[in-house]
């Protein structure tokens, strides 16, 4: 007898005799029963591991031999690939790299506006969003230095237009005999990256 590709199903062959049909026929639904049986079993056992989901955040986890729950971490952890663990997988703190944000802001036309973050950044690059002007601050040895920033006279290097700071950064906004320097443009749309440390 023929078989189906998928399942392996017996079916009848082109030269098989017509009084062998039924017995082909019985094979075949034989052969569906056994897979289906399998196929539910298998659903059965999927549904029985959702259950063990009981607190948001928990997620299923393979072992090897069955699923088990791995219960949520706390915030701002991330899951980490663990081999060593017990179900492969753990929650811990975000390895190395530092913190990040990245942000808009509305210029209020103020100096030494702080713009506040949850973290110190030890570097920021500021950008308008229509002027396309833009400021980078890194701190230092000596503390907080400009590597450069656009004005109305080009790419300058031009200090106190970006700060940073504890907790934040702050932007300025002036005009000097060099050009407008300003990181706080009244009604301008500002873009940040800050990184941390």
């Amino acid at each position: 007898m023929a078989e189906t590709p998928t399942y392996g199903w017996p079916t009848p062959d082109d030269t098989d005799l017509v009084r062998e049909g039924a017995a082909a026929i019985r094979d075949l639904a034989d052969a569906i029963d056994v897979t289906l049986d399998g196929e539910a079993d298998a659903r059965a056992a999927a549904v029985a591991a959702l259950d063990k989901l009981t607190t948001k955040g928990d997620l299923l986890v393979h072992t090897g031999g069955g699923y088990v729950r791995l219960p949520a971490g706390v915030d701002e952890q991330a899951l980490v690939v663990d081999s060593a663990a017990e179900v492969g997988v753990r929650w811990a703190a975000p390895a190395g790299g530092g913190d990040v944000a990245v942000g808009t802001y509305v210029g209020d036309g103020t100096n030494g506006r702080l713009i506040v973050l949850p973290f110190d950044p030890v570097q920021v690059t500021v950008m308008g969003v229509s002027s396309r002007r833009w400021a980078q601050a890194v701190v230092g040895a000596g503390g907080t230095s400009v590597i450069g920033q656009s004005t109305s006279h080009g790419a300058q290097t031009a200090a106190g237009v970006l700060d940073c700071a504890a907790n934040g950064f702050e932007v300025h906004n002036f005009t000097s005999n060099n050009g407008v320097y300003n990181a706080n443009q009244s009604g301008e749309t500002y873009s940040y990256v800050a990184i941390g440390a």
